[in-house]
């Protein structure tokens, strides 16, 4: 859990709601009991926790006295960046990353620095251009943050199609610049959270997206979405709860 603020630049307002759907994906949070608090309430207290050793720090709370968006204390930041560096490092010595984030004030070709880590598990890119071709070697990841490309960089609707041949994603943050998310996203059947923000006005979601059996949470940034394309046969099959 530590090693995962190291990802985060210092003084980044973070997103506590973001926060937590990354420590559930990751399997960091845990339930101790069934029938208690659910995976988002186990780690809401473990924030809450931190909050109260002075080792996160509250930017914004909700009316309801919830934390919305938090930063991490100096020395937390620093500690968690050593432990993730380590961490990288230990499994570099066996070709295997675990994490990999990228700034946008680095330089570097992100395909030659990444060619022998073939079992990486989580990418994050912010602010940066990216080719979308070179992620597909990456069979085994689990989290995928595109939600900060530059503008350039948003997915096309053939972007989409390739992301969606990562079956084993249970986070997937995207900027996408399409009126159409494919239906191939019904072969992301891992998938707990989907992020998506658009540059367009509306977006079609495919009647595929609803039949993610592990999908948890969805959020529609900048777009307009309808179901006046979706067949008759899924009005009258889908559960009530979709429309």
């Amino acid at each position: 859990m530590f090693p995962l603020f190291g990802t985060f630049q210092e003084d980044t307002t973070i997103s506590a709601s973001k926060l937590i759907q990354l420590w559930i994906c990751e399997g960091f949070v845990h339930q101790p009991n069934l029938g208690c608090n659910s995976l988002e309430q186990e780690a809401e207290n473990y924030l809450n926790d931190l909050v109260d050793r002075s080792l996160v720090m509250i930017d914004r709370k909700s009316s309801k006295g919830r934390v919305k968006a938090c930063r991490v204390h100096d020395v937390l930041q620093d500690f968690c960046s050593i432990k993730l560096l380590d961490e990288r490092f230990l499994m570099q010595e066996q070709k295997f990353v675990g994490m990999f984030v990228l700034h946008g004030d680095h330089e570097m070709h992100i395909s030659s620095l990444l060619y022998y880590y073939k079992s990486v598990r989580a990418i994050n890119f912010r602010c940066v251009e990216i080719q979308y071709a070179f992620i597909l070697q990456y069979e085994f990841l689990r989290v995928l943050d595109l939600g900060n490309v530059r503008l350039g960089s948003c997915a096309d609707t053939s972007d989409f199609v390739n992301i969606a041949k990562l079956v084993h994603l249970r986070y997937l943050a995207i900027r996408v610049h399409t009126h159409e998310i494919p239906s191939e996203i019904g072969n992301l059947q891992n998938l707990e959270t989907f992020f998506i923000t658009g540059t367009l006005y509306e977006v079609m979601l495919p009647e595929a997206i609803w039949t993610l059996a592990s999908l948890r949470h969805m959020l529609i940034n900048d777009y307009f979405f309808s179901f006046e394309h979706y067949s008759q046969d899924f009005f009258r099959t889908s559960p009530s709860w979709i429309i």
